[in-house]
């Protein structure tokens, strides 16, 4: 590994663990992804990462590496854990280790760790010390343990006349915004739809990018249970949640051997759906349920991201499901406009996500 520097500001090695961070960031869900770095008595370093599935931690990974010299100083992404699930406590190793120093970019607002990991180590004479700079997959992690729900995103493709449907093509965006749809599935552990989509489309809501493998959450709201005979020939939905209101006990039970039913007055605010959300362990939840179902999101004030595929051509009479109105009363502001060979590309991104210390 390369020789430290003696005069390598701390600044450098927090960005590097933040770098880190980022190499299976969607990937260890529910577990945020950490960087980490250490520095051994020989002043070498040494660099670790959260395994997929979120498994290892960073920190133990590193500290475990029979390979390395006994670490004198840890830089982290995150504040390493002190409780026992199903990964083992990252402070006991580092106490065991005897590490001197941590540098962390970011507190840990997880009622399982927040304060206490800090206060465990004073105990030991272990100094913890956090530079503020925290990772992209530190703000999304704190920002579902702050306030107890998933960040969403959404996603609507229309024509360059804002219809979301054509009467004779299922599919009209570009191969390129199809992969980036695709792309958006991984970058999420969760997917949501309302029951138009489902019954019309009978979509697999997976994620289909070469090489990658990877499980995502279904979710449906379906008020009164109504499915499609087809839709219980897809494989891909078994198992799925479908949020619903119905009280008829022998529709409840035919569903029920299909999907996994909650109940939930739909009256209620969708916030409290998506607690529900968040208490199952989903933290990044995508939107692809339709105009329905993202202006009642958009209304709510609960979605954080906003992508609009817009094709360039014009449907004209061949039209369905106009999403102009929805676009247009959208109140997230434009953050960033990608231009596809056929496709345009709109980011919608809130203003009131943010770090909060």
């Amino acid at each position: 590994m390369p020789k430290l520097k003696n005069n390598l500001p701390n600044k450098y090695l927090i960005n590097l663990a933040n770098k880190l961070s980022e190499i299976n960031q969607f990937e260890t869900f529910p577990n945020p992804c950490v960087g980490a770095v250490g520095i051994d008595k020989n002043n070498h370093i040494h660099l670790a990462v959260t395994g997929k599935n979120g498994s290892p931690h960073a920190e133990f990974a590193l500290l475990k590496n029979k390979k390395i010299n006994f670490i004198n100083e840890l830089y982290t992404s995150l504040e390493p854990c002190c409780h026992i699930g199903k990964n083992p406590s990252c402070s006991n190793l580092i106490i065991k280790k005897k590490v001197k120093k941590i540098f962390s970019s970011s507190i840990d607002l997880d009622e399982r760790v927040k304060g206490k990991t800090n206060r465990l180590l004073k105990k030991k004479n272990i100094s913890l010390k956090y530079t503020k700079q925290p990772s992209k997959p530190s703000i999304l992690h704190n920002y579902c343990n702050l306030n107890q729900k998933p960040y969403v995103v959404a996603k609507i493709a229309s024509s360059n006349d804002f219809y979301s449907k054509h009467k004779f093509k299922r599919l009209f965006t570009s191969t390129s915004a199809l992969k980036f749809a695709h792309l958006l599935r991984y970058q999420s552990d969760s997917i949501l739809v309302g029951k138009n989509t489902i019954n019309h489309d009978n979509p697999s809501l997976n994620c289909r990018l070469n090489g990658i493998e990877k499980k995502i959450a279904i979710f449906i709201i379906n008020k009164n249970l109504f499915f499609n005979k087809k839709v219980f020939l897809n494989n891909n939905l078994k198992g799925a949640y479908v949020f619903h209101s119905e009280k008829n006990k022998i529709k409840i039970k035919k569903v029920g051997k299909f999907f996994k039913l909650i109940y939930f007055d739909l009256n209620q605010p969708i916030n409290d759906l998506l607690k529900i959300v968040y208490r199952l362990g989903y933290k990044k939840l995508l939107i692809e349920g339709g105009a329905n179902t993202l202006s009642n999101f958009l209304k709510s004030k609960c979605i954080n991201e906003l992508y609009h595929v817009k094709n360039k051509l014009n449907f004209n009479k061949n039209g369905l499901l106009s999403i102009k109105k929805i676009i247009k009363n959208n109140k997230l502001p434009l953050n960033q406009v990608l231009n596809l060979e056929q496709d345009l590309i709109l980011n919608y991104k809130s203003k009131y996500v943010h770090w909060n210390y």
